[in-house]
């Protein structure tokens, strides 16, 4: 199963720069063998990247979301 700490590092960048291909890598392998916590992660990496596209075309609900979870948009 999946390490979080060291997804979160990739995150984050602990210890080195930020990852996010490698954190989105190791949510997915750990997704496809059911890790609930990868799951929602790999979502939440999902819904974020659409919401970006998606208030970068003006999307105003999409912009809206973002800002609820703390982006600057």
């Amino acid at each position: 199963m999946l390490n979080a700490s060291w997804v979160g590092m990739c995150l984050n960048g602990c210890g080195g720069p930020v990852d996010l291909l490698g954190a989105f890598k190791w949510y997915q392998q750990s997704a496809k063998q059911g890790d609930a916590s990868s799951l929602f992660s790999l979502g939440q990496m999902y819904a974020v990247g659409n919401f970006k596209k998606a208030a970068a075309q003006g999307h105003a609900r999409s912009a809206d979301a973002l800002k609820q979870l703390g982006f600057d948009v």
